[in-house]
């Protein structure tokens, strides 16, 4: 399993937890670099040093090669921090898992045509209510700029798009992962203990 994003992570447990010799290598430090609670990472990577996969830290993949005869792959890395990186090759694999990062595809809709602004990498750049730079045009999903690359927060930016394009645009999104709130309100009257997963909320206010 090569990558360390959160498909990375969820791919690299469920095909240890099936079974199989998983080996798992990314390019930094620790998994989940970007975006997510450090005390979530720090405790995420106790427990996958503790259960498994095989762990591979500063670890880039350059190249992957078969080996005719036997039909396993070879893989090159880059291992090593910035200013001290080496080759290395790992080899014996019946299989490569690439989660490695993903783009959107919005270069064929040629938006530009309709004035919709493309941020970096090819994102649509919305501001909070969803509006893109052009008025009427709206944008909602994995493939805008709005924020976390996550199916909940998908389906909320649908079910805000919907409010504001029936009523006044007065709906946004601020998400949270449960381990923030859990260490901002712990012992507050309204926490719940058996809450999971990530939190989604509204916030509203009328625009000036």
């Amino acid at each position: 399993m090569v990558g360390g994003g959160y498909i990375a992570v969820e791919m690299a447990g469920i095909l240890n937890g099936l079974g199989s010799d998983c080996h798992f290598f990314f390019r930094g430090d620790t998994v989940l670099r970007r975006g997510f609670d450090p005390n979530v990472i720090s405790e995420l990577m106790k427990a996958l040093e503790q259960h498994g996969p095989n762990l591979y830290p500063n670890h880039s993949p350059t190249e992957v090669n078969r080996d005719s005869d036997s039909g396993t792959l070879t893989v090159t890395f880059e291992h090593g921090k910035k200013d001290s990186k080496d080759l290395v090759t790992k080899s014996g694999f019946d299989c490569v898992l690439l989660a490695v990062g993903r783009r959107p595809k919005t270069g064929s809709l040629n938006l530009s045509a309709a004035g919709v602004q493309l941020g970096r990498k090819g994102y649509i750049e919305v501001d909070r209510f969803e509006n893109t730079s052009t008025p009427g045009v709206y944008a909602i999903g994995d493939a805008t700029t709005s924020g976390y690359e996550l199916t909940p927060v998908s389906v909320r930016d649908h079910f805000a798009s919907k409010t504001n394009l029936n009523d006044w645009p007065t709906r946004w999104l601020t998400f949270l992962s449960l381990r923030t709130f859990a260490t901002c309100y712990q012992g507050g009257n309204s926490f719940r203990s058996t809450l999971s997963g990530p939190l989604v909320w509204w916030r509203t206010s009328r625009p000036t």
